[in-house]
């Protein structure tokens, strides 16, 4: 589930596009360091799930309110 929330975090936009390394790579970096943080507040694992769902969600809903084709995903230029 991770990579996947990595991949719609920074990649393109979930209505086709074209997803670049960069943003992926941002996507996971974003997602390790929330995951990481609520790791050390002691969070259960179970709230770590809904996070990374909220995570996509937001993902999601950026992309629809804000119309991104993603035909250039984060960090990459065309």
């Amino acid at each position: 589930m991770h990579i996947i929330a990595a991949v719609i975090v920074g990649g393109p936009a979930p209505y086709g596009g074209i997803g670049r390394l960069w943003g992926s790579l941002a996507g996971a970096i974003l997602l390790s360091m929330v995951i990481n943080g609520m790791m050390l507040l002691r969070l259960q694992y179970f709230w770590q799930q809904v996070s990374v769902g909220v995570v996509i969600i937001l993902a999601v809903m950026f992309y629809t309110l804000y119309g991104l084709s993603g035909s250039c995903g984060v960090g990459g230029a065309q």
